[in-house]
């Protein structure tokens, strides 16, 4: 299994708009240390949005792993979007200790059966982070 964490992004303009790829990410462990994400086959991977549609992005570590030791949790991380901008993301609830951190969900979810009642500029999105409750 693998421990994960997922970002979905809301295409709220009134046009189509895509992703040429899944973002970069730069991931903050609470050291201070950066460590990258690796995109694997979604490094070119374009996925399309229609208006009000989402696309959701999980990015996970491995679960387990043996001869565990020192705990390496990511506090935040930084979203790199192909064509430009950037989206932060804080309150994480991942650890690389067990391996390097992986796309392993990057696309569109069903289209919504109509436009959202808000638009934004042609190509915007909105994010919204999944994250676990706070015990």
């Amino acid at each position: 299994g693998y421990a994960t964490e997922s970002v979905e992004f809301t295409n709220t303009s009134t046009t189509p708009c895509y992703f040429a790829s899944a973002p970069s990410m730069s991931l903050r462990l609470t050291d201070g240390s950066l460590e990258s994400a690796s995109l694997g086959q979604f490094s070119s991977q374009r996925v399309d949005a229609q208006p009000g549609q989402a696309v959701l992005l999980i990015i996970g570590t491995p679960g387990t792993c043996p001869n565990v030791g020192t705990r390496q949790p990511v506090s935040s991380m930084t979203l790199t979007i192909p064509g430009g901008g950037e989206v932060a993301v804080s309150g994480l609830n991942l650890d690389v200790e067990c391996g390097t951190p992986t796309v392993l969900i990057f696309q569109a979810l069903a289209a919504p059966v109509s436009p959202p009642a808000t638009s934004g500029p042609t190509g915007s999105f909105s994010s919204k982070p999944s994250l676990p409750p706070t015990s």
